[in-house]
């Protein structure tokens, strides 16, 4: 009886022993994480002569990129009504949290009910 509780009682000690050393992976892996993360302005500028159907199209931009925890983070741009060469010059400040992960722009245009995809883009990760 007295080795059976001995060897529970390693069996305890080695289980708590990996998940404290389980713990600190995940801590070490964090912050190594958010040492890669920067900040980044991305700016939107504008579009020439969009290719659509309707001449009418009221654009705006969706730009999504890689944030902290690996999650995708999304901001967008105010519409321009009824232009094919809209100009946002928006600027946003984000941070950027995965060098490898692609940046991706879809231009819509704004309707009443549902939003329709005019054009996208994606910029590379390094």
């Amino acid at each position: 009886e007295a080795a059976e509780r001995r060897r529970k009682a390693e069996e305890q000690r080695r289980k708590a022993e990996e998940e404290a050393a389980e713990r600190r992976r995940e801590a070490e892996l964090e912050a190594a994480n958010k040492k890669m993360c920067k900040n980044a302005s991305i700016t939107v500028d504008r579009a020439v002569v969009l290719l659509v159907h309707d001449p009418s199209i009221d654009p705006y931009v969706k730009v999504t990129y890689r944030g902290q925890e690996n999650k995708d983070l999304t901001f967008q741009t105010k519409y321009e009504a009824h232009t094919t060469n809209p100009t946002w010059n928006h600027t946003e400040t984000v941070l950027l949290c995965n060098a490898m992960a692609p940046m991706r722009f879809a231009i819509y245009d704004r309707n009443w009910m549902t939003d329709t995809l005019v054009a996208q883009a994606e910029l590379a990760g390094r």
